[in-house]
C-alpha cells in the first residue's frame, strides 16, 4: 500500500501509543492516509526520540508496549489508515548499563557471543586497545577518577555477580577473574569465612576447632555447612579461574564461557544463599580493594583489577582521538552495528518483520542508510525476509537492478544530491522527500537577494573571509581532525594493511596515508 498522506508523531514517555490513538479520528478527518511514528522498540530509558534502541526484540515499555501499539494500530484501521514505522538499523543505545547485548562485549570481550554484532576494531593500531574496547565515560583522567575514589568495585550476592561502579554505570567485570577476587576473599577474612569467632582482627589465623561449639555464629547454621561453603567457593574460585579467556575467538571455547560462566555465577549466589558469614568476607574483601582517598597505593590492586578488563575506561575527551567503535558521528553513546551479517540482521529485524507481516505495520522509513556497509544488500534482505515471513513469493533482482516488484513499502532517509541519482539495485520505493522539500523551499527564496546575503556574511566573518568552497575545505579538515579524528584513523589503519600487502605500495606511510585519506574525503561534493 502507497501513503497518499502521512503524519509523523514523535512517542515518548510523555506521548505515547494512547496519545497517538487519540489524535487518530483528526487525522483522519485531515485525509492522512498513515501515521508515521518515530522508532517503537525498547529504547535508553526516558529517551525523547527512540533513536537510542536497547533492544529490537520488545516493543518500548514506555510507550504502552505491545498493548498499546495493539491499540494504536486498532484505532487506525477502524479508520481505514495504516502505520509506517521508523527503524534505525545502523546503530544502538550503549555505555548506560540497559543494552544486554553490549554489556555481554564489555563483559567477554572478543569471547562474547556479541563480539562480531558491533562494529568494533578489536586489533587497532594502538597497542593498548588491543583486544579491548574504548569506554570513554569519565570526566577526567583515569588516575584522577580512580584515585578520587569515584571508581569502585561492588558485589551482588544475590546474583552472584561483580561490577565497577562509576556513578550511574554498572561495568561488568570478566568472570574469569572472579577466581582470584574469592581467593582474596577467603585470604583477607578467614575468620568470616571459617564460621570461627570474628573479633575484627583481619589478620589472625583462624586456629580454632571447626566441630566445636560456634557460640557467635547464629545466622549462618553449623560450622560444618560454613566449611562445605568454603570449599565450594575454594572449588568455584578454581572454576572460574579456568575459563576461556577473553580473547578467544573460537566457536568452541566461545559456548563454553558463555555456558559456564554463567552456570558458575548462578552456583556462587546459590553457594552464599545461606551463608552470610561468607558474603560479609566478599564485600570486606571489595571494601579493601576499593582504597582509601589519600592514598595512592591503596588503589593499586583496584587499578590492576581494571586494567585486565576487555575495556579500557578514559576521559570522554579522548574518544575523537581514539575512538575503536564504529559510533552514530560523533556520539559515544550510539554504537554501530554490522548489519552486513545475516546473523545480526535476522536479530535485529525479527520483531519488526513479524509485525509487518502480520498487517500491524504497512511500511518502514528506514534511518541513515548510508551507513551501512552495504545498503544494497541490506535492502534486498529486508524485501526478501519479508516476503518470507509474510508467505510471498521472493524477491529477486535482475540484470543488476532492483526486484521489478517490491512487496513492502520501504522509504530511506538519505539526502541525494542534484547531480545524484538513487543506485538501481537499492528495492526501495524512494527517499523521505529531502530534494522534494529542497524543490519546494526553492520557491520560497528570493534568489535576487543573493547579492545581500552574501554581503551581510562577509561582514559579519571579517573582511578575509575566502569562497565558501575553501571554507568548506577547512570546516571538513577541521572536523576530520577533531571530532571524526578516531575514525579517520582506524581508516588510515586498514588503508595501511592494504598498502603493505603489495610491494609496490609498502613503502607508503601512515602519516602519508591519513593525510591522503583526509584530503580525499574533503573532497567529496
Amino acid at each position: 500500500m502507497i501513503p497518499r498522506a502521512t503524519y509523523r508523531v514523535q512517542l515518548h514517555l510523555a506521548f505515547g501509543f494512547d496519545d497517538a490513538a487519540a489524535l487518530v479520528p483528526y487525522l483522519a478527518a485531515l485525509g492522512i492516509s498513515h501515521v508515521y511514528c518515530s522508532p517503537p522498540l525498547r529504547a535508553r530509558p526516558g529517551s525523547l526520540h527512540g533513536y537510542d534502541v536497547t533492544d529490537h526484540g520488545e516493543i518500548n515499555p514506555e510507550l504502552g508496549g505491545r498493548a498499546g501499539l495493539d491499540r494504536l494500530v486498532e484505532a487506525l484501521h477502524r479508520h481505514r489508515m495504516g502505520l509506517l514505522v521508523d527503524i534505525v538499523p545502523n546503530h544502538m543505545g550503549v555505555l548506560g548499563g540497559d543494552n544486554a547485548w553490549w554489556l555481554d562485549v564489555l563483559e567477554n570481550g572478543e569471547a562474547s557471543a556479541f563480539a562480531d554484532y558491533f562494529d568494533i576494531a578489536w586489533h587497532p593500531a594502538d597497542p593498548v586497545l588491543d583486544g579491548r574496547v574504548l569506554l570513554p565515560i569519565l570526566g577526567d583522567q583515569y588516575g584522577v577518577v580512580l584515585e578520587r575514589g569515584e571508581l569502585q568495585l561492588a558485589f551482588d550476592p544475590v546474583r552472584g555477580y561483580f561490577t565497577v561502579s562509576y556513578y550511574e554505570h554498572k561495568l561488568p567485570v570478566d568472570p574469569a577473574g572472579y577466581g582470584d577476587l574469592l581467593r582474596r576473599a577467603l585470604r583477607a577474612a578467614p575468620a568470616a569465612a571459617s564460621g570461627g569467632d570474628d573479633t575484627g582482627d583481619d589478620t589472625h589465623s583462624d586456629t580454632g576447632d571447626d566441630t566445636g561449639d560456634d557460640t557467635g555464629d547464629d545466622t549462618s547454621g553449623d560450622t560444618g555447612g560454613v566449611a562445605a561453603a568454603v570449599a565450594d567457593l575454594e572449588r568455584l574460585a578454581t572454576a572460574f579461574a579456568q575459563l576461556p579467556p577473553h580473547r578467544s575467538t573460537d566457536g568452541a571455547s566461545r559456548l563454553r564461557r558463555q555456558r559456564e560462566k554463567t552456570a558458575l555465577k548462578a552456583r556462587l549466589a546459590n553457594c552464599l544463599q545461606a551463608q552470610p558469614r561468607l558474603v560479609q568476607a566478599i564485600l570486606h574483601m571489595v571494601a579493601g580493594l576499593n582504597g582509601q582517598v589519600g592514598q595512592r597505593a591503596s588503589f593499586d590492586a583496584l587499578d590492576t583489577l581494571i586494567d585486565a578488563q576487555p575495556y579500557r575506561l578514559a576521559d570522554w575527551r579522548i574518544a575523537g582521538d581514539e575512538i575503536n567503535y564504529r559510533r552514530f558521528f560523533d556520539i559515544n553513546g550510539l554504537a554501530a552495528l554490522r548489519m552486513d551479517r545475516p546473523e545480526v540482521f535476522d536479530a535485529t529485524h525479527r520483531l519488526v518483520l513479524a509485525l509487518a507481516a502480520s498487517g500491524a505495520i504497512d511500511g518502514l522509513r528506514i534511518d541513515h542508510p548510508d551507513g551501512l556497509a552495504d545498503p544494497a544488500g541490506y535492502f534486498l534482505r529486508l524485501q526478501q525476509r519479508y516476503a518470507e515471513s509474510a508467505g510471498l513469493a521472493v524477491p529477486q533482482p535482475t540484470g543488476g537492478a532492483r526486484p521489478a516488484a517490491l512487496p513492502l513499502y520501504v522509504v530511506i532517509e538519505k539526502i541525494v544530491a542534484p547531480h545524484e541519482q538513487l543506485p538501481r539495485d537499492w528495492a526501495v520505493h524512494g527517499t523521505t522527500g529531502y530534494r522534494f522539500a529542497n524543490v519546494i523551499n526553492g520557491v520560497m527564496i528570493d534568489s535576487a537577494a543573493k547579492a545581500r546575503l552574501d554581503r551581510v556574511w562577509r561582514a559579519f566573518v571579517g573582511a578575509e573571509a575566502e569562497d565558501f568552497d575553501a571554507l568548506a575545505w577547512q570546516g571538513r579538515h577541521l572536523v576530520m581532525d577533531s571530532s571524526l579524528a578516531g575514525e579517520l584513523t582506524v581508516l588510515a589503519a586498514a588503508l595501511l594493511r592494504l598498502a603493505r600487502a603489495d610491494r609496490r605500495t609498502r613503502d607508503f606511510t601512515r602519516n602519508s596515508l591519513r593525510r591522503a585519506l583526509a584530503d580525499v574525503v574533503a573532497s567529496f561534493p
